[in-house]
């Protein structure tokens, strides 16, 4: 199953999710603050030694900007 980033719009927590590719775009709830209000980011996937790890933008945008601001989770 996939593993997906997503971004907290209310604490700015930055965690991933292990869901179906039907639910991708599911909002997801943040663990930190169980906030509900979370947007789907998208990172570069970084291959080191036969594992996944993701690169996030130092831009911190979300899925609906283009890494400046975003009026989706206010960045």
């Amino acid at each position: 199953m996939p593993v997906y980033d997503y971004r907290c719009c209310e604490c700015e927590e930055v965690f991933e999710v292990r869901r179906s590719m039907s639910e991708s775009d599911k909002a997801a709830v943040c663990p930190t603050c169980h906030g509900e209000k979370t947007v789907r980011i998208y990172s570069a996937p970084n291959v080191v030694g036969g594992t996944q790890q993701h690169q996030h933008s130092s831009g911190g945008g979300c899925a609906g900007c283009a890494g400046a601001s975003c009026s989706t989770c206010r960045n």
